[in-house]
């Protein structure tokens, strides 16, 4: 990473967390959460070939077992739109 921009990343902003996206080699994957992929030749589409190969069996397992992901949301409060908390989840009938 470029050493004028971290202190851009160390704040908590979306330009953070798009720079973070960008630099970081090996972004850390939770359960629930969304992954955005983006190829740019043939071995990152080899790798990503690769990376669905090796979690479509475990997914498709827990899939038929009825253990599906809950999404996850680590949005930062003060970024939240206002009218999100408004709406009611699924599991409230809201």
């Amino acid at each position: 990473m470029p050493s004028y921009l971290k202190k851009d990343v160390a704040q908590d902003s979306l330009l953070a967390h798009g720079l973070r996206a960008l630099y970081d080699p090996a972004p850390q994957y939770r359960q629930g959460h969304m992954i955005f992929f983006g190829y740019y030749g043939l071995r990152d589409v080899r790798e990503l070939a690769a990376f669905i190969v090796s979690v479509v069996p475990q997914a498709l397992e827990r899939f038929l077992q009825g253990r599906v992901a809950q999404p996850v949301d680590d949005t930062p409060p003060h970024l939240r739109p206002k009218w999100l908390d408004t709406l009611g989840k699924p599991d409230d009938g809201g």
